[in-house]
């Protein structure tokens, strides 16, 4: 039950993020509102996680600098490009340039890092899962 409500919870929230996206400009700057959702991710995710991540501190200590380096990444382009973009298009253009997403970072993947794209990855298939996932 309470992942068939989720189901409809996840859309809902990402589009009150291009609603707010659109609505933000000239109230909070785009780099502010995306550390502000990030960080509520974040307390979240801790609220259930803290107890892993507290047996697990050497191992996040160990990868410390690349957390935050990817984290940072990840906020100033999944986050901040958004809001950015919300002072000069609408909410819709916003959801769809989010759509278009995994399709851009597949093809910047085959052409900047020379990974091969075949009929699995074009699927949104993996041909072969990481060892921590198996």
């Amino acid at each position: 039950m309470l992942a068939r409500a989720l189901l409809f919870v996840a859309p809902a929230l990402w589009s009150v993020n291009y609603l707010v996206a659109r609505w933000a400009p000239g109230v909070i700057a785009p780099h502010m509102l995306a550390l502000g959702r990030w960080t509520v991710a974040a307390l979240v995710l801790l609220a259930f996680c803290h107890r892993e991540i507290a047996e697990k501190r050497h191992l996040v200590r160990a990868e410390a600098g690349q957390f935050l380096v990817l984290g940072a990444l990840g906020m100033w382009v999944c986050g901040a490009f958004v809001y950015i973009g919300g002072r000069s298009t609408t909410a819709v253009n916003i959801g769809l340039l989010y759509a278009a997403s995994p399709v851009l970072i597949a093809l910047a993947s085959a052409l900047w890092l020379r990974e091969r794209f075949g009929i699995a990855q074009a699927l949104g298939w993996r041909s072969r899962w990481p060892a921590c996932c198996t």
